[in-house]
């Protein structure tokens, strides 16, 4: 699995490794039940600390993204492609809600925030 971290972002490197393990499953790139490499495995191939892995294997697993057990590989947990879905369009109204709000609040209307969106969403390529 090739990462592509960016060690001088402003995100942490364990978020970005979580964000992008998470992609990888949403998108089905990780099929249930694929093993990770572990922890130091992962730490050694990505050239970061081994904590930093350990926070994202935490992050992933409370998430329910991926099943941790002691002294074997963390699997990619069950996930049904309606619950991927599901967690997809959650993640999509966390982050474009409070920028429709502000968009609102400066003085677009209803109508005009559908005609942008409905816009950006036509000019992206498929």
């Amino acid at each position: 699995m090739l990462l592509h971290l960016i060690p001088t972002s402003s995100e942490p490197l364990h978020s970005q490794i979580y964000r992008q393990i998470r992609g990888f499953i949403l998108s089905g790139t990780l099929a249930p039940d694929s093993e990770l490499a572990s922890i130091r495995a992962f730490a050694q191939q990505q050239k970061v600390s081994v904590i930093t892995v350990q926070r994202a294997y935490d992050n992933l697993e409370r998430a329910g993204f991926i099943l941790t057990r002691r002294g074997k590989p963390a699997i990619v947990a069950h996930l049904s492609l309606e619950e991927r879905k599901n967690i997809v369009r959650a993640l999509l109204r966390e982050q474009v809600q409070p920028i429709l709000s502000q968009a609102k609040s400066d003085g677009l209307t209803q109508d005009e925030l559908i005609s942008e969106t409905t816009s950006m969403i036509k000019s992206l390529v498929y």
